[in-house]
């Protein structure tokens, strides 16, 4: 049956166009309202209301002002997974724009705060550390006299253990943050 414009279709097996090596799309489709060119509707709920796949690029999209749109009622607005990888990205073409730029609260999976307690100079953290790991590591509050002295990854035992210049006499909050 043929695919009616303007009209419901319905099939029991997907619909495949199948465009052999003529440098073009496979399908182009031009809308000139505020919704879209392509909806993909999915009421499965495991189901995706867009899929895409390739052997180099799954999905290019080019816009020009915003490449990607996406919006969450809730949970998750973009989520990304690799195996053996970088799941994203971000770069700039130019070194006048930023290839990151987040306006909200950010959240780190290797990041947190420890507590070096009275008469200790040091706390050691379990992490997610790597052979490549940097740290990063700050006071929370004011402490006159005392600063953070190092902050050591050690990859063989995943643990990051931050120094003091001196033992302190009440309970010190340090932050670290770990960077690959």
């Amino acid at each position: 049956e043929p695919v009616l414009l303007g009209s419901a279709n319905q099939a029991n097996n997907p619909t495949v166009i199948e465009v052999v090596d003529s440098g073009q799309p496979g399908l182009h489709v031009v809308s000139r309202s505020d919704s879209g060119s392509i909806m993909g509707e999915n009421s499965s709920s495991d189901g995706y209301g867009v899929s895409s796949s390739g052997a180099h690029i799954g999905l290019n999209a080019v816009g020009g002002d915003i490449g990607v749109y996406s919006v969450c009622d809730y949970g998750i607005g973009v989520q990304a997974v690799t195996y053996d990888g970088v799941a994203v990205e971000a770069r700039t073409a130019v070194d006048a724009g930023h290839a990151l730029k987040v306006d909200g609260a950010v959240s780190f999976s290797r990041s947190g705060r420890a507590t070096i307690q009275p008469g200790r100079r040091s706390v050691t953290v379990t992490a997610a550390v790597r052979g490549t790991t940097s740290a990063l590591a700050t006071l929370q509050s004011r402490q006159p006299g005392v600063f953070i002295e190092a902050a050591i990854p050690d990859s063989v035992n995943r643990t990051l253990k931050i120094w003091l210049n001196r033992s302190v006499s009440l309970p010190v909050q340090v932050a670290w943050l770990l960077i690959d």
